[in-house]
């Protein structure tokens, strides 16, 4: 089911992408094509027209729905407009490894495990721990670095899994592979995600059993369509093969146009030095000197600039090395570099190579003018150095290195030339070829069409006898089946009539035993009516003796709450008696204490007369006063309290007569009740005892009712069973008697048609 995952990346993307044009299928219309296409997807879907609903809850779609509608939200995040996605904030979800050999120009290939027939490298899929430690700012693809550099902690762990899963699946050791780049790439098998792709370079032989694939063969087929139409069939291109190696297109070309570079730069330095005369080598001899101090000071230059500029690509590197070469060698003139640029020979597919040399030859030129600048301050280093002769002798040592560099270099010019002369043989050779293909193709189009019109024709003819044969054949069998229908519609009619015949009579039958069990039923229904009044009145005398025996607990309870109360108030009222008593004995002795007290102040005062200590006995005589004032007032609260009491016990008693009345009126009415109670039990108990019985004989009746009636059914089934197998058997016998009469029918018209059909063959 993952190859439709694979073809909708195809079509909704990678197509769009080069014909932006055509339409993008969502998910229903794109599940409608396939459908038409290939109908037995109908199996793995449910109903279509329910689709778009059940997107919306993606528990409801099935899996091949599912997987259809995520690859139609990654290719909403490709965004086939564009150029190349952004990626940002996207988490890396797995990891790619583009092993390269030893020779750097083929790229170990796996079949893919997800969608048959495609090439893919070693991926890995990463946890969603690894996600949350990678940068979300992170750019698209990062440049060129080398093993040591740029490394963290994140990045280690990644290098460690890539080095795990190509031992795992090829049995590399990590001892013998190179990380030469890194990049992150969009992803395919999740949405909104990035691949973390490794090229790493195997110092070692690969085993056999592998399949290294070429690396330009891997770009020529990433180009082009990916749908072709040959002569009105759509074929698949080559494109689709490498499908899971699309993300990673741009990695190989641009190793592949490194590559070129550097080819093509050391191929154009030896042919300038080759093209030149031998006399311009006295001139080289005879700035020896000063290119040798030159370099020297150079040397020193670019021992500082490796310390600074660690973090350069390979490509800014070769235009250095190519612009050093061209300070130990005097510049040629123009025509020299006409006859080297004549003598190489240009084909199509080197057009790309020349372009990137124009670009190198200008970037160059920028340079020059810095070594100008460099080379002025060459010369203030160079009256310091002079008296140095070690670093004469190193300098004379790369010199002798360049002229080594200088003959490798020719020799790789040949080896150029004589691959650009077999290409241009190949080409003209595939020229030729073409040639004869389109005129073979031409003379076969003629063909095609002459045979074509050919075959109309008699396909034309044909259909018109076929036409009138069908027509014959349709209206003889409409016949048949007209006739056929009516038979068949005659026999059902007549065999519904008996049926309801017979149902009628059996319908009558039961009615007529139904209406005297109603009958029986009804006076049955009086009687139980009568039972049932009886036990109603057995259960209101029930009720009634059961209110009397309440009754008289009732008339138990208050007698009891009387005598309690009597008891309660009289005690209330002793205490209160002897309260009294006390308090009046006390307030007589303080009373009595306090007119001593006064005789005596009195008696006091006459004997002492107005003297000093008048004054203490009048305060004496008045807090005296004051006493007495509070102990009346306190009495006659107490007086107030006594009376409050015994307006109480007066309503309590008053009360206690009005519930003896009730007590009273509640005793009459009980002595009623349990007469008229008595009466009723005895009366109910022999109601009782007939309702038992009428139950007894209505059981009885009802058993025997659904005995009769289960008696009735099963003989009016049987009845009914019979009738209808005889209705079966008569019309199986008839329907087998008109099929065959058609046969016989359908036998003479085929004959007839392959009479009609020979005759018309002999008459041609």
């Amino acid at each position: 089911m993952l190859q439709i995952h694979a073809v909708v990346l195809l079509y909704n993307y990678y197509h769009r992408k080069q014909f932006p044009e055509h339409e993008y299928l969502h998910l229903v219309p794109f599940c409608k094509v396939a459908v038409n296409v290939k109908p037995s997807l109908l199996a793995y879907m449910r109903e279509i027209p329910t689709l778009h609903l059940r997107s919306l809850l993606k528990n409801q779609l099935t899996v091949t729905e599912k997987l259809i509608f995520d690859a139609c939200n990654t290719c909403i995040s490709l965004d086939a407009s564009r150029v190349a996605p952004t990626m940002e904030g996207w988490p890396i979800s797995k990891i790619a490894i583009l092993v390269i050999d030893s020779t750097e120009e083929n790229c170990l290939l796996l079949p893919s495990f997800t969608t048959e027939g495609v090439w893919s490298p070693i991926e890995r899929k990463l946890d969603n721990s690894y996600n949350k430690s990678v940068n979300k700012n992170k750019r698209r693809r990062t440049t060129k670095s080398p093993l040591g550099d740029n490394l963290n902690a994140d990045n280690s762990g990644f290098q460690r899994l890539a080095f795990a899963s190509v031992k795992e699946t090829k049995g590399i050791d990590q001892k013998d592979l190179i990380i030469l780049e890194n990049h992150t790439v969009y992803s395919l098998s999740e949405d909104k995600t990035s691949t973390l792709v490794y090229v790493m370079k195997c110092t070692k032989a690969i085993q056999v059993d592998t399949t290294l694939v070429p690396i330009r063969s891997i770009v020529d087929s990433l180009k082009g369509p990916l749908v072709q139409n040959i002569s009105g069939n759509y074929a698949v291109c080559q494109v689709v093969g490498y499908f899971q190696l699309l993300p990673y297109a741009d990695i190989f070309s641009d190793w592949l146009s490194r590559e070129l570079l550097q080819n093509n730069g050391e191929n154009v330095k030896t042919e300038l030095c080759s093209s030149r005369e031998k006399p311009t080598s006295t001139t080289v001899d005879r700035n020896m000197g000063s290119t040798s101090n030159i370099m020297s000071g150079k040397v020193d230059a670019n021992n500082r600039g490796e310390r600074c500029m660690g973090g350069l690509s390979n490509v800014l590197c070769l235009s250095q090395s190519l612009d050093e070469g061209e300070c130990s060698v005097v510049s040629l003139t123009n025509e020299d570099k006409n006859k080297v640029t004549q003598s190489i020979p240009i084909d199509r597919d080197d057009v790309e190579k020349v372009k990137c040399y124009k670009r190198v030859t200008r970037s160059r030129s920028k340079n020059k003018v810095e070594h100008s600048k460099a080379a002025s301050m060459i010369d203030k280093l160079q009256v310091n150095v002079s008296g140095k002769s070690d670093e004469m002798e190193g300098v004379q040592e790369e010199v002798v290195r360049h002229k080594l560099q200088i003959g490798s270099l020719e020799k790789q010019v040949s080896q150029l030339r004589g691959c650009l002369e077999e290409k241009g043989q190949r080409l003209l050779e595939s020229m030729n070829r073409e040639k004869q293909v389109q005129a073979s193709l031409a003379t076969a189009e003629i063909t095609l069409i002459e045979t074509k019109k050919h075959y109309d024709l008699l396909l034309e003819s044909k259909q018109l006898d076929v036409k009138e044969i069908c027509q014959k054949n349709d209206q003889a069998i409409s016949d048949i089946r007209e006739r056929f229908e009516l038979e068949k519609l005659e026999i059902a009619n007549f065999e519904k009539e008996k049926a309801i015949k017979l149902l009628g009579d059996m319908e009558r039958k039961c009615d007529q035993k139904l209406i005297e069990k109603n009958e029986d039923l009804k006076q049955q229904l009086m009687r139980v009516q009568k039972e049932h009044s009886t036990l109603i009145f057995l259960k209101e005398h029930g009720k009634n003796e059961s209110d009397l025996t309440t009754i008289e607990e009732l008339k138990q309870f208050q007698l009891q709450a009387q005598v309690d109360m009597e008891e309660k108030t009289m005690l209330l009222r002793l205490e209160h008696d002897d309260q009294m008593a006390v308090l009046k004995l006390q307030h007589n002795d303080e009373t009595q204490k306090l007119k001593e007290e006064l005789t005596l102040l009195k008696s006091e005062v006459n004997a002492l007369g107005k003297s000093e200590e008048m004054d203490g006995v009048q305060e004496e005589v008045v807090r005296h006063k004051l006493q007495i004032d509070s102990l009346e007032q306190q009495v006659v609260q107490l007086r107030d309290c006594l009376e409050e009491k015994e307006q109480r016990l007066l309503e309590s008693m008053d009360r206690e007569k009005q519930v003896q009345v009730l007590l009273a009126t509640a005793e009459t009415t009980v002595t009623e009740t349990k007469k008229h109670c008595h009466i009723l039990l005895e009366s109910k108990q022999l109601d009782v005892k007939e309702c038992q019985r009428n139950d007894q004989a209505i059981n009885d009746i009802r058993e025997r009712f659904e005995l009769e009636k289960l008696e009735i059914i099963n003989f009016e089934k049987e009845k009914a069973v019979k009738l209808l197998g005889d209705m079966e058997r008569n019309c199986d016998r008839k329907l087998i008697e008109n099929v065959e009469d058609l046969k016989q029918q359908l036998m003479r018209v085929q004959e007839e048609h392959a009479t009609l059909v020979c005759i018309r063959t002999l008459s041609r």
